[in-house]
């Protein structure tokens, strides 16, 4: 069973390659994606699971920036891109299952790509709207099973050995499990055959 143990030691072993492997997905796929969910966002933002910090160079000046992980080495990487951006960021090491958060600290939260690899995502969701202020904003990017039924059965073939690999459910349902953690989306954007899912909400 992947646990948060496991979770840590593979995104700590892959912290400096990470980059690197991800950046294909990211220029094709992801960079107009991740603009267009954070460059808007204002005063505090939590970011769950920040990783490497692929998200930094889409924040607006000013904005203050905590991101937590599982992963030391992650954070480390995601600290070194800040300072180079000169971004205020603080970060911590931390399971997004329990935030060690006041109620309504940020006027946002965002995920991206984190769903499908933490233990219990309905969880998540559910701190992170206990963390929002009232009348903030909740922002994902994540993947899921395709609505093309080809893809979707190379999916399932290979989600076993992908899970014990990188950590990551290729066919979870980002969006039920928003909607299951009693959050209603106020935008909802699919893309790259249903894979990918952009989702709004704003409280």
């Amino acid at each position: 069973m992947m646990n948060s143990d496991n979770i840590k030691r593979i995104y700590d072993a892959e912290s400096k390659r990470y980059d690197a492997l991800v950046w294909p997905t990211d220029f094709f796929l992801l960079k107009k994606a991740r603009k267009e969910l954070i460059s808007d966002l204002k005063g505090k933002v939590l970011e769950i699971g920040i990783g490497t910090g692929a998200n930094l160079p889409m924040y607006q000046k000013g904005v203050e920036v905590t991101g937590i992980d599982l992963s030391p080495n992650m954070l480390e990487e995601a600290k070194r891109k800040a300072d180079k951006l000169d971004i205020n960021l603080q970060v911590k090491e931390m399971n997004a299952e329990d935030l060690k958060f006041p109620d309504k600290t940020f006027d946002a939260v965002v995920s991206t790509l984190i769903l499908c690899t933490i233990t219990n995502p309905i969880k998540v969701v559910e701190e992170m709207r206990r963390v929002v202020k009232d009348g903030g904003k909740i922002r994902f990017i994540e993947h899921g099973k395709s609505s093309n039924r080809f893809i979707a059965r190379f999916q399932d073939w290979r989600a076993k050995s992908h899970l014990a690999k990188h950590a990551c459910h290729l066919t979870r349902e980002p969006i039920e499990i928003v909607k299951s953690a009693g959050l209603v989306p106020t935008r909802i954007k699919r893309f790259f055959f249903g894979i990918i899912s952009i989702i709004h909400v704003d409280l």
